[in-house]
């Protein structure tokens, strides 16, 4: 079966196509209260309920795809592109820049990420710039150890030592030979690192340290509901099954697209 045919490719390209024309696609307004149907269950009217304010739970789920994957993902491709760079630079020149790229990487490493993301979060102050600062601030080092370990075996191949020889540049070289013989690793291990990078942003804001009311994100809501989970419980299951769909699809894929490779 071709691997668009998956079923949480398909749940993956219904998040995008949400993220895409959430606002268009709601129902309901997300941000709009009626105090009067608050905390209403599941019904044909309201198909998730309402939360604490009578808001649609539908509307927000749909219009918090955007915000959650689009912080995920702006986060990722900000740590992969940092990543594969300073990796690429490692592996390609060697010697004093090799060791110094990469004791600067195995100290950030050794560094419990989630752990400086909460301290450092809480001094800033919650927010989607901070978040992204954070976490772009020590996610980068597993992405430039894979990049470095693709270039040592690559840089040496016969291609890229003629290219060497003929006098061609070193950006050039890595641009148009490295690159490209070490995307679809990269790309395999960014699709595996997007399902963790959603879990730990969710649960900053579960914490109540990233993107905060009135803002439609999984983590919050999660959090909103735990409050009435034993009156309503839809109020956190919802949105919990929504962050285990989009987690277990992304390493699903990722998990698909390493067979491939291999």
């Amino acid at each position: 079966m071709s691997l668009l045919k998956k079923p949480y490719v398909l749940f993956i390209l219904l998040l995008v196509v949400l993220a895409l024309g959430g606002q268009h696609l709601s129902p309901n307004d997300p941000y709009q209260p009626h105090i009067d149907q608050r905390l209403l269950p599941p019904s044909s009217t309201f198909l998730f309920g309402t939360d604490e304010l009578g808001r649609c739970m539908f509307s927000r789920l749909i219009c918090s795809v955007r915000v959650s994957l689009g912080l995920a993902a702006s986060i990722l491709a900000i740590c992969l592109l940092t990543g594969a760079c300073i990796g690429m630079v490692a592996g390609y020149f060697g010697g004093l820049v090799d060791e110094i790229l990469m004791r600067v990487t195995d100290t950030i490493m050794a560094l419990p990420s989630f752990i400086v993301a909460m301290v450092l979060i809480g001094t800033m102050g919650a927010g989607i710039g901070n978040m992204i600062f954070v976490f772009a601030l020590t996610g980068w080092t597993r992405y430039a150890r894979l990049t470095r370990s693709l270039v040592l075996s690559v840089k040496n191949a016969n291609h890229v030592v003629t290219a060497r020889l003929t006098g061609l540049g070193s950006v050039y070289i890595l641009r148009r030979y490295i690159l490209p013989a070490i995307a679809r690793p990269l790309l395999v291990l960014g699709t595996l690192g997007m399902g963790m990078m959603i879990l730990m942003t969710s649960s900053l804001s579960f914490l109540g340290l990233g993107i905060t009311e009135p803002t439609p994100d999984w983590g919050a809501m999660m959090t909103n509901g735990t409050t009435y989970i034993r009156t309503a419980a839809h109020l956190a299951i919802f949105p919990g099954i929504l962050i285990c769909l989009t987690v277990l699809s992304f390493n699903l894929l990722g998990e698909a697209l390493k067979k491939d490779h291999a």
